[in-house]
């Protein structure tokens, strides 16, 4: 299990490679605000990356990065390339790591992020009633917990409490839905350091960290992808999230790669499926 769960840490690290250069040089009418605090003190993981389209009230797009909850940053966004779509704005967020502190941090802080862009959506120009949130693995399940949680006043922490941290859009790449379904897990291992101690151990948290727990009728709509080869983050997962939404009666789609294993997101504007998806929720056709 450690093997499996310690392979997310060099998977997820692969996907910032074939972005660096295209990160480097934006399209026009986007302008980058790097580094803005979406918690006011001096702690790094505190800010994010904006990428402000030009025009009024785009739609935003979130980014949560990978890294087994432990590693990784908002630096050279996976989803860069929707920017060449000339749709939407882009936020890539950093948030507190297990190496750092255990759940429930990571949401909160996830959270705490929304609400800011939320409180600030006039002045970079956002939609604050289209905001889509993207992520993949210990991201995509970030983003899961993010939009099935709302209300979830648990994980309100941090200034700007008067906004509101929903979303209205998830994509969700082969995330972990339901924590439990691993089993057991051995100290110092990279799920043991994001729930605070061997799974088995930590039931109420392992449910309470789980995006499945908090599923109901008014959560957004859902896009799940995942490889049918998965070993770091079995498909199950992503079956038994998509089942669930649909038993709650919300949209949701599930797209199964054949022959992909783990961390395969790529070229953002070539997946036509979530860029589909996005167009049919904020009517950006």
């Amino acid at each position: 299990m450690k093997q499996k769960l310690d392979l997310l840490l060099i998977a997820l690290t692969l996907l910032t490679v074939p972005i660096t250069a295209q990160a480097q040089q934006l399209p026009s009418g986007i302008t980058l605000h790097r580094d803005q605090a979406y918690i006011e003190d001096r702690d790094p993981k505190h800010r994010l990356d904006l990428y402000e389209l030009a025009g009024q009230k785009n739609p935003l797009v979130i980014w949560i990065h990978g890294g087994g909850w432990e590693m990784g940053s908002k630096e050279n966004p996976a989803v860069i390339g929707l920017l060449w779509s000339k749709k939407y704005s882009l936020a890539s967020l950093n948030y507190r790591l297990s190496t750092q502190e255990a759940f429930p941090a990571q949401i909160q802080d996830v959270k705490a992020a929304v609400r800011w862009l939320r409180a600030n959506a006039a002045k970079f120009h956002l939609d604050e009633k289209r905001f889509a949130v993207v992520g993949a693995s210990a991201g995509g399940h970030l983003a899961a917990l993010l939009g099935t949680s709302h209300g979830e006043k648990t994980f309100e922490k941090g200034p700007h409490l008067n906004q509101s941290s929903a979303v209205q859009a998830v994509v969700d790449f082969y995330g972990p839905t339901d924590l439990g379904l691993y089993g057991t897990s051995q100290p110092g291992d990279t799920l043991s350091r994001f729930i605070g101690g061997p799974i088995q151990s930590r039931r109420k948290e392992v449910q309470q960290a789980s995006p499945i727990t908090y599923i109901d009728k008014t959560d957004p709509p859902f896009f799940i992808c995942h490889g049918d080869r998965d070993t770091v983050v079995p498909p199950v997962h992503s079956q038994k999230l998509h089942e669930a939404l649909q038993k709650a009666g919300v949209s949701t789609e599930l797209f199964i790669v054949p022959g992909a294993g783990h961390s395969f997101i790529g070229g953002f504007n070539q997946n036509d499926r979530v860029m589909a998806f996005l167009d049919r929720v904020f009517g950006t056709h």
